[in-house]
């Protein structure tokens, strides 16, 4: 008796956890009218961008939980070097469902980049790395447009 008990309440908080997940709000970004791909300068990257987090020298983790994307969104994901004295360094890694796409980043060159190849669905983006420079801080900004 104590055994079905055990197993009942087991059954429960699985369901629980389940609608949980189901019931969580996930993040989407507004639909955008304009579907060209503008090239952003540091002045209006801060405007048009959202704020992710920052990493800093010890080898940070950045998480972007439960991001919907549509059928032909790009991410934006910019990188600002603060006037050449802050750079990063590591990977941006894309799951969906069994699906994990891992991809090199450093702005040492480009302070913005565009991941284009994303099927439409719920994704998690981590971001895994370091910052070197003067304040060896670095921060993250980014927008998804459709």
């Amino acid at each position: 008796m104590m055994k079905l008990k055990k197993r009942i309440l087991g059954v429960l908080l699985s369901l629980l956890t389940v609608v949980y997940m189901l019931t969580v709000p996930t993040m989407a970004a507004e639909q955008s009218t304009d579907t060209s791909v503008k090239e952003e300068n540091a002045d209006s990257a801060a405007s048009s961008f959202s704020y992710l987090g920052t990493i800093d020298s010890k080898c940070n983790r950045i998480w972007i939980q439960n991001i919907t994307l549509l059928e032909n969104a790009k991410i934006y994901l910019y990188m600002p070097k603060n006037n050449n004295l802050d750079y990063f360094q590591g990977s941006v890694t894309f799951r969906h469902g069994l699906s994990t796409q891992s991809i090199d980043i450093t702005n040492l060159v480009n302070d913005t980049y565009v991941f284009s190849n994303l099927d439409a669905g719920v994704w998690n983006i981590f971001i895994n790395g370091s910052a070197i420079g003067t304040t060896r801080k670095c921060a993250f900004w980014f927008k998804v447009v459709y």
